[in-house]
Order: C-alpha cells, then structure tokens, then sequence
C-alpha cells in the first residue's frame, strides 16, 4: 500500500477511489501488482480555493480602462479570470463607473483697455475663449468664455461764456479759451470721454448797449 497526494482547485475533478472526486479527502484503490497480489493506493485529495476580488474603479467620460479583456468606456461590472499563485482561477471583478465631464459658458464684458483672464492667458480683444480646468470629481471642466469689448465713446462740444464768466470743464472752472479733456462714465460703465471747446464770447461794447436798451421797458 502507498500513498498519492494530489491538489485541484475548487470547481475541478480528479478520477480516484473509483469515481470522479470533487471534494478532498482520501480514496482507495485497488490495483493488481505484477505479482498478481492487490495493491492499494491511497490518494490525498486537497481542493485548493479559488480567489474572487472586486474592485471599484472611477474614469472620466471619454477615457478608457482595461478590464474584462478589453478598453472599457461606459460603467459597469467586467470580470477577468486570471491565474492565481496557487494555480488556481482568480476572478477579478472590476466596477466601472464613468464620471461626468462639464462644460460652461461664460459671457464677459470688459471696456475698450481692459482685460479679462480667459483662454489662459489676459485677452483684450473680442472672441470665444476656451479653459479646460478640473472639476471636483477629478475630471474635465470646460469653460467657454464669449469675450465682449465695449468700445470707449468720444464726443465733442463748443461752449461759450462771456468774458469775466466761467464753465465747468475738465473738473474745474475754466475762464480761458482752450480745448479741454472729461473723462465720464457711459450708460455701459465704460469711459466717454468729452472734449469740450471752450469759447469767449466776442461782444463790444456798443452790442452790450443795445442789448440792454433792447432789454428795457
């Protein structure tokens, strides 16, 4: 009599003790020797376990994984059986779930000489800007910037004063004939710069004579 031992992973089966064994345990059988005597054989079955993981795993829409033998894109549960150290099955389940990318539209208005961070870097110029930053969940966050510049507005005007009066101009009180620069704000929020034209009014003395006879009763 002699003994065998013998190893199958769980889920196998070996031919001993007159059948095929899926369990471990110990199996008799009884053979005849060249001398014509029975000889029996002991085999020591061990059913070695097979492993079952699971993993969950997080992607960005548009990107990809490797599981369940192939790049995955969209959620799911993929299993892939690999070869574990005992030579048995591992089977590797991997939960896939997809997270959402955004994408944002922004409308901005700036004045004629100012500038707006968008498109990485300062723009001063109209146009759609584009910034791919990253979300909280770890993905893609696309901001669209619609870049508006609103042009600075100019306007001129003549005023005229009579020698000895004075007209606010330039932020103060003019007396003397020029040309004279306002910066104000427009209804948009943005500079409208005036240059008014200041003028002395050239009237005699014989014209202010008339004038005031003109004026009396």
């Amino acid at each position: 009599m002699w003994s065998s031992y013998l190893s199958i992973c769980d889920g196998d089966s070996i031919f001993v003790g007159g059948g095929f064994q899926t369990t471990a345990g110990s199996y008799n059988d009884t053979l005849v020797s060249n001398f014509c005597c029975d000889a029996i054989v002991t085999t020591i079955v061990t059913v070695l376990p097979n492993s079952a993981t699971t993993v969950n795993v997080d992607i960005c829409n548009g990107d990809s994984i490797f599981a369940g033998g192939a790049f995955q894109t969209m959620a799911g549960s993929y299993i892939d059986t690999l070869v574990a150290g005992n030579g048995c099955d591992s089977v590797l389940t991997t939960v896939v779930n997809v997270l959402p990318t955004f994408a944002v539209t922004d409308s901005v208005e700036i004045c004629q000489g100012d500038s707006a961070l968008a498109g990485g870097a300062f723009q001063t110029a109209s146009g759609t800007y584009i910034d791919t930053l990253t979300a909280g969940n770890g993905c893609d966050s696309v901001v669209t910037t619609v870049l508006n510049v609103i042009p600075t507005s100019f306007a001129t005007a003549t005023v005229v004063i009579c020698d000895g009066d004075s007209a606010f101009l330039a932020g103060a009180f003019q007396t003397t004939a020029g040309s004279y620069v306002d910066t104000l704000v427009a209804g948009s929020g943005c500079d409208s710069i005036l240059t008014p034209k200041l003028v002395e009014s050239q009237v005699n003395a014989q014209d202010e004579t008339v004038q005031k006879c003109q004026g009396d009763t």
